[in-house]
This record gives structure tokens, sequence and C-alpha cells, in this order.
């Protein structure tokens, strides 16, 4: 799967909305080192930092998330009701893309299996037609 900024975005969005479901209480904050791991790791060197940065950083231009800044330098954040609200509009079209994937894999899969049906059948006709 190609990783984009719209789908990392997302996945930064989907774990602040996992978090929320756990705690949804105002005071829940959650160590941003601690969101930023679980999405990008999933990646490895496969994820560029600057485009993790600018998925990241997207939360923050759409408002989608609240921070705090403690004086050890430490940030944690939470999502927003705006994050909720563009979390679950984004959730609808990601799945309906995974779906239309799956479909497409299918299709493609039901191709390849009859192509490989004819070549037996060809070589049959060639080799053993008698």
């Amino acid at each position: 799967m190609k990783i984009t900024r719209e789908r990392l975005t997302f996945e930064f969005l989907q774990e602040l909305y996992r978090e929320h479901n756990l705690n949804p209480l105002p005071n829940h904050w959650i160590p941003l080192d601690v969101i930023w791991q679980r999405v990008t790791s999933q990646y490895g060197k496969r994820l560029s930092s600057g485009l993790a940065s600018a998925a990241f950083n997207e939360l923050y231009t759409d408002h989608l998330i609240n921070q705090v800044n403690h004086p050890d330098g430490k940030k944690e954040i939470q999502i927003n009701q705006s994050g909720l609200d563009a979390y679950n509009a984004t959730k609808a079209n990601f799945k309906s893309e995974k779906k239309e994937k799956k479909e497409y894999n299918l299709k493609l899969l039901t191709a390849i299996v009859a192509v490989a049906g004819l070549i037996v059948l060809l070589i049959k006709l060639i080799f053993f037609h008698q």
C-alpha cells in the first residue's frame, strides 16, 4: 500500500480516537511521542520523516487536536471535537477505498486463474492431442 500524507494523517487521528474511546475525559492527555511512535513504527524505513511530519502537522493546521506543553519540554495531545468529526468523516472514505481494493484484487485473481486454466488447456491440446 502506498503511504500518503492523507493516509498517515488519518492513522494519527485513528490512534487519538482510540485513546479518546478508552478515556473520553477532557483531562486525558497522551504524550505526543507515544502517538508518533505507534503510527510511524508500522512503516519502518519505508516512511520518510518529512512525510510523517507533514501528515502530523495537518492535525494542527486543521485544528483537530489540542496540545499542552509542559515545563520540561514534553508535549501531550488529545483529539478535540473537530478531530472526532474529521475522523468519522474520513473513516468512511478509507473503508470504501479498502473495499474497492479488495474487489479489484479479487477480480485480478479471477483473471489470473482463468488465464492459467486456458494455458493448461492449450498445453493439453498441443502436446497430448493424438
